[in-house]
């Protein structure tokens, strides 16, 4: 990058870029949207999650995500939200930084539930979906079935939790001791312990040879990010319940047509919702030359910082140079700033006093709006008064020192 970029190029506030998301629901048409998550909470502990992990390259391989399908609530009630089924395959990037074969597994349940029915053949078949080299999981044909699809199916053959559930014979499913048929108040506790929107269905990782592609995808030669996801299959494939807006505290059966009749209340659609992101962990180094300090006057120079030396999946660097937490230079991809030169003039547009910055810093990480692989070294340097403004300071001197004789 040119150390003649203009500052007003990079001014703060021209970037609004966010690299992980999920994907809002319609207000029109019912949702289900399939998520992977990487959990990041003790198994004793509350669940908490994430969709951004950074990994140190060449070390870490085994990141474990978890599928979920998440039923759009419209009204905070989770016992009306259920699911049955649907289709999905999983893909991860292709050139992306991780070169592996993913798998996907059912979660284990005990004799309550289980998804997949007990059959692993609807963990979906391992397919070079977007011929990069590596394995996905499912098809990218809407005529297949399961297998290849990778299919979650409640075994009950009915969707889970459901208000209206009917008791079975079956002890298995609701495992009240001692009873094969439990009361109604039995069965109402039951249904409100199990109320929920979020099914956690199945886990997908990496199988042990994955490689490491340090250098893909990313800007100037560093290593890019590998983004996993869901594609669901859109078939008409998938059921689930959800509230009903013409019966409040009802529910409605939703199937995901492929052409769905005009108005028809059946209708809805199965999205895909977060993703996950790899990230190579960043380490921001110092800019050339900072560790002995910088220093620019009205008559010197641009002053040029180059933030090259630091490392990891880097797209964006950030530049504070009075200390305060806001970024007075930033960019984004080759547009990144990591390599800039600014005049002295350019710092006091910015608001800076003459004087030294002992707490200056560089921020390095693939954007600003994503914190999980960021990382700031600090620097020092000195704005320099003009030459008129330190004769003034010394003839001050020099009069305050006659004063006091006087």
């Amino acid at each position: 990058m040119s150390a003649s970029r203009s500052m007003s190029r990079t001014l703060v506030g021209t970037l609004a870029v966010v690299f992980v998301g999920g994907i809002l629901a319609s207000s029109a048409l019912g949702s289900l949207s399939i998520h992977l998550r990487v959990r990041t909470s003790l198994p004793e502990d509350p669940p908490t999650f994430t969709n951004g992990v950074a990994v140190e390259a060449g070390v870490t391989t085994y990141v474990p995500m978890e599928i979920w399908a998440v039923v759009t609530d419209y009204d905070g009630e989770l016992r009306d939200e259920a699911v049955w089924k649907f289709y999905s395959a999983f893909y991860s990037s292709n050139g992306g930084l991780i070169k592996g074969n993913l798998m996907a597994a059912f979660v284990p349940t005990g004799a309550e539930h289980q998804w997949g029915q007990g059959n692993t053949a609807d963990q979906g078949s391992q397919e070079d979906l977007d011929t990069d080299g590596d394995l996905d999981v499912g098809s990218n044909f809407i005529g297949d079935t399961s297998p290849p699809w990778f299919q979650a199916r409640h075994s009950s053959g009915e969707p889970y939790p459901y208000d209206d559930y009917p008791v079975p014979e079956v002890h298995d499913l609701y495992p009240i001791p001692p009873y094969d048929h439990p009361s109604p108040a039995e069965v109402e506790a039951w249904k409100e312990e199990h109320a929920a929107n979020e099914f956690h269905m199945a886990n997908l990782y990496f199988l042990p040879e994955t490689a490491w592609n340090e250098t893909a995808g990313g800007y100037d030669g560093r290593p890019g990010v590998t983004e996993i996801w869901a594609a669901p299959r859109q078939f008409g494939s998938a059921q689930w319940m959800e509230d009903d807006p013409a019966n409040p505290g009802e529910s409605i059966t939703k199937v995901n047509f492929v052409n769905p009749a005009p108005g028809d209340p059946n209708a809805g659609e199965l999205l895909a919702g977060d993703k996950v992101v790899l990230y190579v962990v960043s380490h921001a180094e110092p800019p050339t030359g900072a560790k002995g300090g910088f220093s620019i006057g009205p008559s010197d120079p641009p002053l040029v910082l180059d933030g090259r030396a630091s490392t990891g999946s880097i797209n964006w660097w950030g530049w504070d140079f009075n200390g305060d937490g806001d970024y007075d230079i930033e960019g984004l991809g080759e547009e990144g700033n990591d390599f800039i030169a600014v005049t002295y003039q350019d710092l006091i547009d910015l608001g800076l006093a003459e004087g030294v910055y002992p707490m200056a810093s560089m921020a390095v990480g693939w954007s600003q709006s994503e914190p999980v692989n960021k990382d700031e070294v600090t620097f020092e340097f000195e704005i320099i008064p003009e030459p008129a403004t330190i004769a003034l300071l010394v003839v001050g001197a020099l009069v305050a020192r006659v004063r006091r004789r006087r």
